[in-house]
């Protein structure tokens, strides 16, 4: 990984040292990763049903965002969205409704940094 691409990860909120352990260093799988991240539905799913007030499928797609986001390492993104699972795990629609725009504004710029890397570096 260049510094470039290390830095732009690292100022998304990646934990790049752990993402190259838990990766084993592999650059393939990790741009494999890390491309198809935007096309996972887990956030928008997440957000149809907060919108909804659906806590079961909210707490679901947010459960599956959250482990996206620790396989990649996406610590701030993952620390935010683990807070909202815990809520909607109690049930707190309330609560986990409130986190949205800081889970969203976390998401949008892990989305941009994505598609603002050169990963064929």
């Amino acid at each position: 990984m260049n510094k470039t691409m290390e830095n732009q990860l690292k100022a998304a909120g990646v934990n790049v040292d752990d993402l190259m352990e838990r990766l084993m260093g592999n650059m393939n799988l990790i741009t494999r990763f890390f491309k198809r991240f935007p096309d996972d539905k887990s956030y928008e799913l997440l957000a149809d049903s907060i919108s909804k007030g659906n806590t079961d499928e909210a707490f679901r797609a947010a459960h599956t965002l959250k482990g996206v986001c620790a396989n990649l390492s996406m610590t701030r993104l993952f620390d935010v969205i683990s807070k909202q699972v815990e809520y909607l795990r109690a049930g707190d629609i309330e609560n986990g409704t409130r986190l949205m725009p800081e889970v969203t504004k976390e998401y949008e710029s892990m989305i941009e940094t994505i598609r603002n890397i050169n990963w064929e570096q």
